[in-house]
């Protein structure tokens, strides 16, 4: 699984306007780059444009709110997340998963709230993968019950690596 963003929405659940910096993203080869790079990939352009993009629009409205002086605090910050969350969720919600398994969304829902109780999962299928995976948080990182995305498929492939 990788990353598709990170961005704060109103309490209501609508998006913020585009807050944007107009700031072009540089790939320094550095540690957070390469990691970026491994879990936040764009699939359909420039790794680059694509950070761009997330920053511009939903990255620069959190790094005001936080105080964070650079774009490279919000990459981090999101990765870090990533990495706490995301990644280590899958392994623990399906332990010793290895390659390619269909599950039902009911499963996956199930499982994932093990490890997260009372979130509100929804996931989108493409091809008969799950091709994304949303549950909300708030700012504590607590579950959020609110959610404006619905389930779009009943089962889907889980790919493990």
């Amino acid at each position: 699984m990788t990353v598709h963003g990170l961005w704060p929405n109103l309490k209501s659940g609508a998006s913020l306007k585009d807050c944007t910096s107009g700031v072009t993203i540089t790939d320094t080869g550095s540690s957070l780059f390469l990691n970026m790079r491994k879990y936040w990939p764009s699939f359909s352009q420039a790794n680059t444009k694509f950070w761009g993009h997330e920053y511009n629009k939903h990255g620069y409205c959190m790094t005001e709110e936080m105080g964070w002086t650079s774009y490279e605090k919000y990459f981090q910050y999101v990765i870090d997340l990533h990495l706490r969350i995301y990644k280590n969720l899958m392994t623990q919600a399906f332990p010793g998963y290895t390659g390619t398994t269909t599950v039902t969304y009911d499963t996956l829902k199930s499982a994932i709230q093990k490890i997260i109780p009372k979130a509100t999962i929804n996931m989108k299928c493409s091809k008969g993968y799950i091709s994304e995976l949303y549950f909300y948080l708030e700012k504590n990182f607590s579950p959020s019950t609110s959610s404006k995305f619905s389930n779009q498929c009943k089962s889907g492939k889980l790919v493990f690596k």
